[in-house]
C-alpha cells in the first residue's frame, strides 16, 4: 500500500497515478475525497478509480455508495482538488492509496511520492501491512443451524 495525501501528491503525480492504475489489473486506486468538492451531498468518502478518459481528462469514481451514487466520471483536476480539505475526524488531509498484492510482481516503490509525508511512519509513504492472522475469518457464517442452503467452511 501507498498511502498519498492530497496536500504530498502534486496534481502531475495524481494523474500520473491514475493513468498508471487504469493501464494495469494488478494495481489499484483508492480516493479519500470531499463529496461536497465535487457537488454531492455528504462529507468524505472512499471509492476507487476504474477508468480514466484522457480526452476528457475525467476518471472513473466506481461510488462505493451505490444507494447513493452510481458510478460516475468525474473531472481529474476536480477529484485532485477533493482530495486537499481537511478530515474533521483526524485534521489531516484527505489523499488516495495505492494498493496491490503483496505477491505482486509490481514494484510500489517505483510510485512511491517524491514529497515526504510526514505523517507516514515511513519517508516513502509506503504501508506494509501485516498478514491477516489464520483465527480473523477461520470460517464463512453459516445460514443457521436448521438451515441446508450453506455450513461453515474454511476459508
Amino acid at each position: 500500500v501507498i498511502a498519498k495525501r492530497g496536500t504530498t501528491a502534486s496534481r502531475e503525480e495524481f494523474v500520473r497515478d491514475i493513468k498508471y492504475v487504469t493501464q494495469r489489473d494488478d494495481v489499484f486506486m483508492v480516493l479519500s475525497f470531499a463529496r461536497a468538492a465535487m457537488g454531492q451531498t455528504g462529507d468524505g468518502h472512499f471509492s476507487p478509480i476504474g477508468a480514466f478518459h484522457e480526452g476528457s481528462n475525467q476518471a472513473l469514481v466506481l461510488d462505493s455508495a451505490r444507494y447513493k451514487y452510481p458510478s460516475w466520471f468525474g473531472d481529474v483536476d476536480r477529484l485532485y482538488d477533493s482530495l486537499q480539505p481537511v478530515d474533521p475526524e483526524t485534521n489531516l488531509p484527505r489523499g488516495y492509496f495505492l494498493i496491490s498484492r503483496r505477491d505482486s510482481r509490481l514494484d510500489l516503490s517505483l510510485l512511491a511520492s517524491s514529497n515526504v509525508d510526514r505523517d507516514s511512519k515511513d519517508s516513502s509513504g509506503i504501508v506494509d501491512l501485516p498478514e491477516r492472522p489464520a483465527d480473523v475469518f477461520p470460517t464463512t457464517l453459516s445460514c443457521g443451524k436448521k438451515s441446508s442452503c450453506c455450513s461453515a467452511k474454511q476459508l
